[in-house]
C-alpha cells in the first residue's frame, strides 16, 4: 500500500510538471491526482498571503507540500518536505500551530 501512494506520486510528478509552464507543479493539478489533506497553516512557517500547505500521510510518514502564488496567478508547488510522523510530531506538535 505504501508503495502504491510512492509510486503513484513518483510516477506522476513528473507529468504534471509539464502541464503547467509557469510552474513546476500547478495546484489545479495536484488536487485531483494527488491524495491528500489540507492544512489550516503551513507547519513551521510564519504565515503569508497566497501561501498554503497541504499534507500527504503514507504509512509513518508524511509529506508536506507547500504551495505559493505563480507568476500567472495559480498557485505553485514550491517545495515538499518528507520525514516520520514521530519526526513531524517532535518539531512541529500535534498540530501546525506548534509544540
Amino acid at each position: 500500500m505504501h508503495c502504491l501512494f510512492t509510486c503513484a506520486a513518483v510516477l506522476l510528478l513528473p507529468a504534471l510538471a509539464l502541464a503547467s509552464p509557469s510552474c513546476r507543479i500547478a495546484y489545479a493539478e495536484f488536487e485531483p491526482n494527488v491524495p491528500h489533506i489540507d492544512l489550516v497553516d503551513c507547519p513551521g512557517r510564519p504565515e503569508r498571503e497566497g501561501v498554503f500547505c497541504r499534507a500527504q500521510i503514507q504509512g509513518v510518514h508524511i509529506t508536506i507540500y507547500r504551495f505559493e502564488p505563480g507568476p500567472d496567478g495559480s498557485s505553485c508547488l514550491t517545495d515538499a518536505e518528507s520525514m516520520a510522523i514521530t519526526d513531524f510530531v517532535a518539531r512541529f506538535g500535534r498540530t501546525t500551530a506548534g509544540p
